[in-house]
């Protein structure tokens, strides 16, 4: 439990010396921060809406709204889904597709395309956010929970630094190798982390 005599920088610190010194809460940390390779991709696509597309702002909110339909098939599968053990392999796979149809939308040259490939984004992430809390509230002790969780809503705002290495990234190699960089390292610290960690 907290102590109330305890500063909330104290809980801070506390919370990430206990992160550090559990080998599985430190590899989530790490999986956790690729969400900003999440983030690499979103200021991307007004822009492959305009340019490859050749649709206006019209287009732009359809495939946001094919993200968000996807999200919400994607919550109903969820809920609707049976109790599944093996979260870390689970979250592997869901990962896979997630960084698939990332890549896939990086071929896409139809609104339609761009559309079913980002629905797919929308209802992977549903399953990724929900995967990834679980497995932080099972690896933390009882008296940590608190704490780690509250961090891990911080390092879910490490988002907006993908925004802006998306962004310079695609002024250098363009968006089409962005998404796919964006894609291939997201998958790739999965995999690496599911190897390597208990």
């Amino acid at each position: 439990a907290t102590d109330p005599k305890k500063t909330l920088f104290e809980d801070f610190k506390s919370g990430l010396r206990y992160i550090s010194a559990t080998p599985e809460l430190r590899w989530l940390a790490v999986l956790a921060v690729s969400v900003s390779a999440h983030g690499m991709t979103l200021p991307l696509i007004p822009r492959w809406t305009r340019d490859v597309l050749g649709a206006g702002p019209e287009g732009y909110g359809f495939i946001l709204a094919a993200g968000g339909v996807g999200g919400l098939i994607g919550a109903i599968a969820l809920i609707a889904a049976p109790s599944y053990k093996q979260l870390a392999k689970g979250l592997v796979i869901i990962v896979a597709i997630y960084s698939t149809a990332v890549v896939a939308f990086a071929f896409t040259n139809t609104l339609w395309t761009a559309a079913i490939a980002y629905a797919i984004v929308g209802g992977t992430i549903a399953w990724w956010a929900s995967t990834m809390r679980t497995l932080f509230q099972l690896a933390a002790r009882d008296e940590m929970r608190g704490r780690v969780m509250s961090l891990v809503g911080l390092i879910s705002q490490t988002i907006a630094f993908g925004w802006l290495v998306g962004g310079a990234l695609s002024e250098l190699v363009g968006p089409q190798s962005t998404f796919i960089i964006a894609g291939i390292t997201v998958f790739a610290i999965y995999l690496f982390a599911y190897l390597r960690s208990p």
